[in-house]
């Protein structure tokens, strides 16, 4: 054989081998893009389940909030009571303590009781 022909042999082995490395490569590039795209839907789906799930906890605590929020508004409302009422007793307690001292400081009758009562009574609205 020639040198020419041996050369010629050897370069169409090295083209086949390369030929044949090529496609195997092209062969695992395309399983290696069908994994990758594969992990993707994975990863894709798994993100969606957990927005969802995020989507669920945040109406969850959004109402817990509402809630909360209204309780809050009831317990003002209460107190506003509460603080009417506490402003009633210090003025009865003022009033009826004024009172209470003009009676000790002298003796009174029945009757006289009676009547300071009846007229306690009236201005409560108890009797």
């Amino acid at each position: 054989m020639a040198p020419a022909a041996v050369d010629a042999g050897a370069f169409v082995v090295v083209v086949e081998t390369l030929r044949g490395d090529f496609k195997v490569f092209g062969e695992a590039l395309s399983g290696l893009r069908a994994e990758v795209h594969s992990g993707f839907e994975r990863v894709d789906r798994e993100l969606a389940s957990v927005r969802a799930e995020m989507r669920g906890e945040f109406a969850s605590v959004r109402a817990e909030l509402a809630e909360v929020k209204s309780d809050l508004a009831e317990v003002k409302v209460d107190l506003a009571e509460v603080k009417v009422d506490l402003g009633l007793v210090k003025t009865a307690v003022l009033q009826h303590g004024r009172e209470l001292r003009e009676i000790r400081d002298r003796k009174v009758d029945r009757d006289e009781v009676e009547g300071i009562v009846r007229g306690v009574l009236a201005r409560t609205g108890g009797g």
